[in-house]
């Protein structure tokens, strides 16, 4: 040392000063190179805002590195994703690398396992309650191991993968259904040179990035942004989020005593697909499709419901409704009445004979659809119907006459009147009444056989009256017009 000094003090002093700053910019890139070398944390923080920078809830990220074969998938909660600045290495030791593509995914993912050597692997499944759905327990050769995931419910589950030598886990969020929970091996790819480190990353390498929002397990939206990275560089994704869809509802049409028409027009799906629509209907306002609905088909435009299973004389509220991810949206709410039966009273007979009658009916209401038939039917028991005898007298409502035949003389029959329209046939009270009988024709014979005191007489009936003869013979007297009351026979 002393002998350095000693040499230095023979220098020019300017000669000095450039050995120093020499020395010192030696020092400064040294420094600066062992900082490049020295391997770096790098966090990066995403957040989801809308067009009008209100706050979105992100659900899931994918970051990709597209200048290395690296890619992560971060799930909701967690908005962070950390790793080291590193290049690519031979890594000794433990579970180099999980990837699961896709995800999220619907049902099922492909699991890709790298391992820097073979070691005896536990591969386990966890929903987020720390129960365990499912489990391989296998040895694994060095390379990439290929695993299919299969899940049975829609949320967030946790894959555990460990070795020998460590343990490691990744997020997997499923948004759709499955028949089981399994985990599937298809085998092991040994051709790998090189291993890559976890999150392999430099500075200034290209990052894409895609994020996404979800509502009942379906992307609502979702947005790419690619650009070259910095250091500890936060991202913030701008989504454009759809709504629910704008729907109309159209007129009712073709109403009866238990169906009708209608129908509605989506006139925007919200930027989302429709995938479910329909008209919802009540005997209350605004009904929704927690009550009775229709499903026709799904998309925008135009489209014609059938609702049936309705009651007769009934007022019921229809909308139409359309779905998406987002919501469902109901259309201007319309109201209409089923038909019912017609009201119709029934006149009482009159001009009744041995053989016929008049009788006829008021119809007051035609019960909102036309009346086709209306007339009288009668029998001689029980209540009668127009399948038994019955008159058809002319349509439309208000009063009308019968004129009713074919009777039977000295006979009780009831009789009401009706009406028929498309919900059906209604009936007025039932009257009954009695057809007259006449007094049986008879002509008397001549006198034949005149003795002292006997002679021979007799008489032709020719009518009956209507009714059976119960009794029949001559009358005498020494005066005109004998009668029953005096003398007289009976004769069978």
């Amino acid at each position: 040392m002393a002998t350095g000094n000693h040499c230095l003090s023979k220098l020019h002093p300017a000669r000095i000063r450039d050995w120093k700053m020499k020395r010192a910019f030696v020092l400064i890139m040294l420094g600066l190179m062992c900082q490049t070398v020295i391997s770096q944390n790098i966090t990066l923080k995403f957040t989801g805002t809308d067009n009008i920078g209100d706050y979105v809830r992100l659900d899931s990220v994918n970051v990709k590195n597209l200048n290395r074969s690296w890619s992560e998938t971060i799930v909701y909660p967690d908005t962070v994703l950390s790793f080291q600045m590193t290049g690519i290495d031979e890594v000794q030791g433990g579970v180099t690398d999980i990837n699961a593509y896709p995800n999220p995914f619907n049902g099922a993912t492909n699991v890709t396992v790298t391992l820097p050597q073979s070691s005896n692997t536990i591969v386990q499944l966890f929903n987020l309650s720390g129960q365990k759905i499912a489990e391989r327990n296998m040895k694994l050769e060095s390379g990439m191991s290929f695993f299919e995931i299969h899940l049975q419910k829609a949320q967030v589950y946790l894959l555990v993968v460990t070795t020998e030598q460590s343990r490691n886990t990744v997020k997997l969020l499923n948004r759709g259904t499955n028949q089981e929970n399994s985990i599937l091996f298809h085998g092991n790819s040994k051709n790998i040179e090189k291993i890559q480190s976890s999150n392999p990353f430099q500075n200034g390498d290209v990052l894409k990035i895609v994020g996404y929002t979800y509502n009942n397990g379906v992307v609502v939206s979702s947005q790419e942004i690619q650009q070259q990275q910095t250091v500890n560089e936060d991202f913030t994704l701008v989504f454009t989020l759809p709504v629910a869809p704008t729907i109309i509802t159209s007129a009712t049409s073709n109403v009866t005593g238990n169906a009708a028409t209608c129908g509605g027009n989506v006139t925007s799906d919200g930027g989302i697909a429709v995938t479910a629509r329909g008209v919802c209907w009540s005997t209350s306002h605004n009904p929704t499709i927690s009550d009775n609905h229709t499903a026709d088909s799904s998309g925008t435009g135009s489209f014609t419901s059938n609702i049936t299973g309705l009651y007769p004389g009934t007022t019921y509220y229809v909308r139409a409704y359309a779905s998406n991810a987002v919501g469902t949206s109901y259309g201007n709410e319309i109201s209409f009445s089923t038909k019912t039966w017609p009201t119709i009273s029934t006149t009482v007979a009159s001009n009744i004979t041995d053989s016929s009658a008049i009788s006829g009916g008021n119809i007051t209401s035609d019960g909102g659809a036309s009346i086709t038939a209306r007339g009288v039917c009668w029998t001689t028991s029980g209540t009668p119907t127009i399948n038994n005898n019955h008159t058809t007298d002319s349509v439309g409502t208000g009063s009308f006459t019968s004129n009713i035949t074919g009777l039977a003389p000295y006979t009780t029959y009831y009789l009401r009147a009706y009406a028929t329209n498309s919900v059906g046939t209604a009936y007025g009270l039932v009257v009954s009444f009695t057809t007259i009988a006449y007094p049986p024709t008879v002509t008397t014979s001549a006198v034949s056989n005149i003795t002292s005191n006997s002679a021979v007489c007799g008489g032709n009936v020719t009518s009956n009256g209507g009714i059976p003869i119960i009794a029949r013979g001559i009358c005498w007297d020494t005066t005109h017009n004998p009668s029953v009351s005096g003398n007289h026979t009976s004769d069978s």
